[in-house]
């Protein structure tokens, strides 16, 4: 269910003839029937909405006065959003001669054309106000108070994302909250302006209009309209023709290409678009590429992975963003915490919408084709995810039929898409070689199989720091470990971290320590396990030198030690 939250006017929306309608409030106890919050956004105070209104208990939570005051109506309990009106304020106001003025806590309004004279005495009394008007209703309040900040406050109380909610309205005072919906609706009474930016404008007025918004909201969440709204868009890149997106909500991207290809500058690109428009995502990180992440909560650390109900404490909050590193995590461990992490994710999705994004960076750790639990793992219906992976070769099939779109990094991201497709036995003609840039990328959808879109990647915000800290204690596998043998193979030290590596190489002999040097296995190592192509490079000159061991070997954990924090301990072979 995309839509958990339904945010309405009063007046004009589910009113008939200035009197609340019997209908409409029928179809609100539906939508709550539905599993889904109600909530009012309304101008009047709450003496104003009782003289109208006798079903409050038809809501969840009521914003009253343009903003300014929460009410429960299930406790009775309001709470005020703003400092209350000032003294004296309405008495100035009608000596100056101001009719019809209405006070709340917060708010105070008459009608047009006194929004002169409320100006001139908001001015002499030096007092820091702002108008807003409702058709011709002048309303007065504190600065940034609107229906969309006491909308805001309603849905952090409830634990709801704007991202699914539906908003209806009429007036100019709705358009502000109606904007802060994911879905906004007018009903054919709305003003032009309404109108102009709703995502829907509904053929029939007031309570009527309300009612067909309704039904199509309780039948099928609002399904045919989704595929029209165009601001529901992620954008990945552009072309020359032009800005190119994908569905923010619904899309399952595979991101794949080998190291140093662009694909973390793509993912950072899209976090940062994700974050910046307020939606919630959780990255699933095995090698801490996202720790520190701007706007992001990280859970974790190299020496133990978070506790998966953390990180679903964490993600309630629908303002927190999380990643979670499993550096500290053994390789063959990962699989079934991610399926308790995936399962205790889909739970927080059935009731609260959230996150709206599941990120699996090098998702071949967890979903390797021949895991025998990867089918069951990942289901097919699962919108909002994202892969990242060097090769799709490198995930279970069944893990790859959810995908309808892959971006390919690299200078054979062709190949990438062929192999894709060949994975699924989708009967296209092969992707022909496109030369890519360094900051571009190839698109491919499922829905046009036969062809591929050559992208130029957006600039990122946050320059990725990859590395630092990483593999200092956490575990890359065994097949990925780095194993010391020497020349005749006497040995078999495993290295699964740096701190292994640099307490072994502290200990052997210089025999096996110049012999994996100068055969190329540390720069080899660093590079495609480590990646760290600077560590890598050091590895490759020291052994095209002349140095001695204890130089080489020095100049290589001096610069791990300088550039990862590893731990005081003593070498494995005594001092």
């Amino acid at each position: 269910m995309r839509y958990l939250a339904l945010a309405c006017d009063y007046d004009g929306t589910l009113t008939s003839n200035n009197q609340p309608d019997p209908e409409a409030f029928g179809r609100l106890r539906q939508v709550r029937a539905s599993g889904r919050k109600v909530i009012l956004v309304t101008g009047r105070t709450l003496e104003q909405l009782t003289e109208s209104c006798q079903e409050l208990d038809a809501f969840d939570s009521i914003v009253l006065e343009n903003g300014a005051v929460l009410y429960d109506p299930n406790t009775g309990n309001s709470r005020l959003l703003c400092d209350p009106a000032p003294a004296g304020f309405v008495t100035r106001l009608k000596k100056r001669g101001v009719a019809h003025v209405g006070a709340g806590k917060a708010i105070v309004s008459t009608w047009s054309p006194h929004e002169s004279a409320v100006l001139g005495v908001i001015r002499k009394m030096g007092l820091d106000l702002q108008l807003s008007f409702n058709r011709n209703a002048v309303l007065v309040l504190p600065p940034g108070v609107n229906k969309a900040s006491g909308l805001q406050a309603a849905l952090e109380g409830l634990g709801i994302s704007p991202h699914n909610v539906v908003g209806v309205g009429n007036g100019e005072n709705d358009h502000i909250f109606l904007s802060y919906c994911k879905c906004s609706v007018a009903v054919a009474n709305a003003t032009s302006l309404v109108k102009q930016d709703a995502d829907w404008v509904l053929k029939r007025p007031e309570a009527e209009g309300f009612c067909d918004l309704i039904d199509e909201l309780v039948n099928n969440d609002l399904q045919k309209l989704r595929l029209e709204m165009h601001r529901d868009r992620l954008q990945i890149g552009s072309s020359e023709q032009g800005p190119v997106s994908i569905d923010a909500y619904n899309s399952r991207v595979l991101i794949a290409g080998p190291s140093r290809s662009g694909k973390s500058r793509l993912t950072c690109g899209l976090l940062e678009r994700l974050g910046a428009d307020r939606y919630q995502y959780c990255v699933v990180d095995p090698e801490a590429d996202f720790d520190g992440f701007p706007g992001a909560v990280t859970l974790g650390s190299n020496t133990h992975a978070p506790d998966v109900d953390h990180v679903v404490l964490a993600l309630k909050n629908p303002d927190n963003r999380v990643t979670v590193n499993l550096v500290g995590l053994a390789f063959a461990e990962r699989p079934a915490y991610f399926v308790r992490l995936l399962n205790a994710v889909q739970d927080l999705r059935l009731s609260t919408g959230r996150p709206h994004w599941f990120v699996v960076e090098e998702a071949h750790h967890m979903l390797y084709p021949d895991w025998k639990h990867a089918s069951q793992a990942m289901p097919r219906d699962f919108p909002g995810l994202l892969l990242v992976t060097v090769h799709p070769t490198e995930l279970s099939t069944d893990v790859l039929k959810n995908i309808d779109t892959v971006i390919a990094t690299g200078r054979d991201a062709h190949d990438v898409i062929n192999d894709f497709t060949r994975a699924q036995k989708l009967k296209v003609p092969p992707i022909d070689r496109v030369d890519l840039d360094v900051d571009e990328v190839l698109l491919w959808l499922r829905s046009s199989p036969r062809q591929a879109r050559k992208l130029r990647l957006l600039p990122t915000l946050h320059e990725h720091r990859r590395h630092v800290r990483k593999y200092a204690q956490g575990d890359v596998g065994y097949h990925r470990s780095f194993f010391f043998t020497g020349p005749d193979f006497r040995l078999n030290l495993q290295a699964s971290n740096l701190r292994i590596f640099v307490r072994i190489a502290d200990g052997v002999d210089d025999d096996t320590w110049l012999h994996h040097l100068h055969l190329g296995h540390y720069a080899k190592w660093f590079q495609e396990v480590i990646k760290d192509q600077e560590l890598a490079d050091l590895a490759d000159s020291l052994a095209h030198s002349d140095v001695s061991a204890a130089e080489s070997r020095n100049a290589i954990n001096n610069f791990i030690h300088s550039r990862y924090t590893l731990p005081e301990r003593p070498s494995l072979f005594g001092a």
